[in-house]
C-alpha cells in the first residue's frame, strides 16, 4: 500500500485488529499469511473438516469394508459411514466458500 503519511498504522479485517505496521512496511508489503486473519481461520476450518472426512473415509474402507467383509451388518455399516463422509464433504464445500472482508488501514495516534 502506497501513499500513506509516515507514521504507524492499524490494520483491522473485519472489525479484529490484525497488526500494526509503519507505512513503510505497507509499502513494502506485508505477509499476511503469518497472522491469525479471518482468511486464515476458515483455511483452519476447511482443513479440520478435510482431515474428518479422509478419516471417515479410510475408517470406511479399512476397517469396516477391508476388515469386516462377509458379515451381514457390514454393508449398514459401510453405507452409514459412506452417509457421514458425505455430509462432512458438504461441511467441507460450505466452509471452503469464498467471503467477502473487509479491510481498514487507520493511522495511530
Amino acid at each position: 500500500i502506497n501513499g500513506l503519511d509516515a507514521g504507524r498504522y492499524q490494520l483491522d479485517i473485519d472489525g479484529e485488529m490484525i497488526l500494526h505496521a509503519t507505512a513503510e512496511e505497507f509499502a513494502k508489503g506485508i505477509n499476511l499469511a503469518s497472522n491469525a486473519t479471518p482468511m486464515m481461520k476458515q483455511a483452519s476450518k476447511v482443513m479440520e473438516l478435510t482431515i474428518k472426512r479422509n478419516d471417515a473415509h479410510f475408517t470406511k474402507w479399512r476397517n469396516v469394508d477391508f476388515m469386516l467383509q462377509g458379515y451381514p451388518s457390514t454393508t449398514k455399516a459401510s453405507a452409514a459411514l459412506r452417509e457421514l463422509t458425505n455430509e462432512i464433504g458438504k461441511a467441507q464445500r460450505r466452509a471452503a466458500m469464498p467471503k467477502r472482508h473487509a479491510l481498514k488501514i487507520s493511522a495511530m495516534k
